[in-house]
């Protein structure tokens, strides 16, 4: 009965301890399950990161390479600009030295630089010539030339005030621009470091999922062991049934052979009485 009763209480035991096994896989299921569904979330989140940085970083190059079209374009209007000015202002010296000096004659479609060095040296040779009249004629000629002079005077003065104007447009023009380009830039880069706080947040959270599918991975080992050792469980409970089932059977033979046994001994005494 000793034995029997100890066998009994292994099975219990065993019972209870299948029961707290099941209960801890049934927990290891639960949070596996939680596990996944977290690295599924964390998942969708990263390709919605991966398909908003790819947007931005998308719109900052479109946005970089309109900035880039506008300066260049902007530079050519402002050569193109001051290349007019120049060319304005050679043409109209060139014709007033015309109707100053309208006795020298100089290829015009020669370089500027050249066609003027050749006029002024054309314009000394007339004067010098002009020298070897009458003091009168010298005398309202350089009352002439002196009229001329202060007329060439005005003239540059206000082809000087003309460029200056056209420059000062320009200057304001091109620090307009400068300013809007400023304040596009600093979008731009405000734009960027939003981008690298996504990219790094976007990789913290990839170190997450790589985490989670670590902890998913043990967690799916777990589960398969518990399955073993549950399976181990259950043979060794029916071995422990099994024992205690033999052990009760020899138990009733043991009981059935002392019964049988008593009985023979009491026919013997019988005998021996009558004898």
């Amino acid at each position: 009965r000793t034995e029997v009763n100890r066998l009994t209480e292994e099975l219990t035991n065993s019972k209870e301890t299948v029961c707290k096994l099941t209960q801890e896989i049934k927990d290891y299921v639960d949070r596996q399950a939680t596990f996944s569904r977290d690295l599924e979330t964390q998942k969708r989140k990263n390709d919605e990161l991966r398909s908003k940085n790819w947007k931005a970083m998308e719109a900052l190059s479109r946005t970089e390479k309109t900035l880039e079209t506008k300066v260049k374009e902007s530079q050519r209007l402002v050569s193109e600009a001051e290349e007019s000015t120049k060319h304005e202002e050679r043409e109209r010296t060139k014709q007033f030295l015309q109707r100053l000096f309208p006795h020298v004659t100089v290829d015009i479609k020669q370089d500027y630089d050249v066609w003027l060095e050749q006029f002024v040296m054309e314009a000394c040779q007339n004067a010098s010539a002009s020298a070897d009249q009458s003091g009168d004629n010298v005398l309202g000629e350089l009352e002439q030339q002196n009229c001329q002079l202060q007329a060439m005077v005005t003239h540059y003065k206000t082809i000087i005030a003309d460029t200056e104007e056209m420059l000062n447009r320009l200057q304001s023009h091109v620090e307009q621009e400068e300013g809007r380009w400023g304040q596009q830039i600093q979008t731009l880069e405000s734009q960027l470091e939003a981008v690298r706080l996504e990219r790094d947040r976007l990789e913290e959270n990839s170190e997450l999922a790589t985490q989670l599918e670590s902890a998913l991975t043990r967690n799916k080992e777990l589960s398969h062991e518990m399955t073993r050792l549950q399976a181990l469980i259950r043979i060794g409970e029916k071995s422990v049934s099994d024992q205690v089932d033999q052990t009760l059977q020899l138990k009733e033979e043991l009981e059935t052979l002392k019964a049988g046994t008593k009985n023979g001994l009491s026919t013997v005494d019988v005998g021996s009485d009558t004898n």
